[in-house]
């Protein structure tokens, strides 16, 4: 919010707490006089919702986290940032503490999550751009010949599902965990993103399950934090074909392998090397309608629990 807006808000609530005049806005400000309009539309849908929950806390939460989400459903920041400062200035502390922990789990969810984090890797390259040739060049125009370091460098399998899914406006982090070396930072950097999203999606290749020596396995790094911390687990799978289970892999990386890729696991999605970009791009909004019905159910389980 800008600094301007944050300042005269501030004043607005103050006054209501003071049961005082309403700040008023030069003429000429006309940034300010658009910014105080849509205050006062946004207080008076915050009396409105009040007065339908008729003094009923639980009914009053559940209306707020539902107007907070249409808010940023809509990417309405001013009336979102509006609305939750009324709250927290008007009400928070008069509510039961349970009712003050699923408003600020509600808040959470909807200001952190992360519709889905990309699980991949590197290894492998080029061998996987290769296999993919025809797609990656109806995609992005890119040939071996045309881009050799990118080629080399650049998982674009990854890169054209996460920009299919992104075109269609979800947010995410694309992560090059192969590319770091400090385990620290990795950890610290990756494994907030795995909390905060709501669906993990793999890239699965056969590199996806190598487990050689002491070698830290990032992808099931990954895999494991989301599982760890979501009671409710939702994995996509983009697989290449022909994944074998690795025989000499520890037991772990086996069980993984056979809970991402067969019948008895994860519904996966197999990406045959001949698929057109636009197959990509099918299978892509097959699974954002998918993901879009997960982040609703979860913020319907919070609200409603």
């Amino acid at each position: 919010m800008d600094i301007n807006n944050e300042i005269f808000l501030k004043k607005f609530i103050t006054s209501i707490k003071l049961d005082a005049p309403a700040p008023t806005v030069p003429d000429a400000d006309g940034a300010l006089l658009c910014f105080n309009a849509r205050l006062k539309e946004v207080h008076l849908q915050y009396r409105e919702l009040k007065a339908q929950s008729d003094d009923n806390e639980y009914d009053f939460v559940k209306l707020a986290l539902n107007h907070l989400q249409e808010f940023k459903l809509n990417r309405d920041d001013d009336g979102y940032n509006i609305f939750k400062e009324l709250y927290y200035a008007s009400d928070h502390l008069s509510l039961p503490t349970p009712l003050q922990t699923k408003m600020n789990k509600g808040i959470q969810l909807l200001e952190k999550r992360i519709d889905y984090f990309c699980s991949y890797t590197k290894r492998g390259l080029p061998g996987i751009n290769s296999s993919y040739k025809v797609m990656i060049k109806e995609a992005f125009g890119i040939t071996p010949e045309s881009h050799p370091r990118e080629w080399r460098e650049n998982n674009y399998l990854a890169v054209v599902i996460v920009k299919y899914l992104n075109d269609l406006g979800f947010n995410n982090y694309f992560f090059d965990s192969d590319s770091i070396v400090n385990g620290e930072k990795i950890m610290e950097t990756v494994y907030d993103y795995c909390e905060r999203t709501t669906v993990l999606l793999l890239i699965a290749q056969q590199e996806t399950f190598r487990d050689m020596g002491n070698d830290k396995n990032w992808c099931f790094e990954e895999f494991k934090r989301y599982a760890d911390t979501h009671p409710k687990q939702r994995y996509q799978v983009f697989s290449v074909p022909n994944l074998v289970e690795p025989v000499r892999a520890r037991p772990h990386i086996r069980e993984w392998f056979r809970l991402m890729t067969t019948a008895e696991g994860v519904k996966g999605r197999r990406l045959d090397f001949d698929l057109s970009h636009n197959g990509v791009r099918d299978f892509v909004n097959e699974m954002a309608a998918e993901i879009d019905k997960a982040q609703d159910e979860n913020f319907r389980e919070l609200v409603y629990s």
